[in-house]
This record gives structure tokens, sequence and C-alpha cells, in this order.
């Protein structure tokens, strides 16, 4: 969903998207290894940067025309996924 959700913010999202990619590659490495003491730090990465993305990014005013039909099209390569979810 990272292709319809950050190219709206041009480049002020790109920190954000890179992060995205890092804390994937860590949350990876944390069930991978699974070493437990990993987790907490891995939780608090997270937590702060989805803060950041609540008080930095999504206070911005973008155009989000058509972006909806763009993702509910997307998620129809995914039926089990409304299934699952519940969501309609």
């Amino acid at each position: 969903m990272r292709e319809y959700f950050f190219p709206p913010y041009g480049e002020k999202a790109k920190p954000f998207h890179n992060d995205h990619l890092l804390i994937e590659k860590y949350g990876n490495s944390v069930i991978k290894e699974r070493i437990k003491n990993w987790v907490p730090r891995y939780v608090k990465i997270v937590l702060d940067h989805n803060n950041e993305e609540e008080d930095i990014l999504f206070l911005l005013k973008i155009n989000t025309d058509g972006l909806m039909e763009k993702i509910l099209k997307e998620m129809e390569k995914y039926p089990k996924y409304f299934e699952i979810t519940g969501l309609r």
C-alpha cells in the first residue's frame, strides 16, 4: 500500500518511506533471530515512527482524489483480505 499512500505527499514522505523499509528489516530480523530482548526496542521504534508521521506528515494537506478507488482496485487481487478482516 505504500505505493498509494506516500506519493501524494511527494518528497516530504521520502524519509518516512525509507524508515518503513528499515523498520521492516529490523522487524524481520527480530522474528528470524528470535531475540526477545529486541522486541521492546522494535515496538518503541514503530511507535515513535508512527507518532512522527502523525505529527509531521499527516497534518499536510494532500490531493486524495481517486486514491481510495485505486486502493480498492488493488485490494481485489486479495479477496481473502476482506473475508479475514471483515471489511466491506
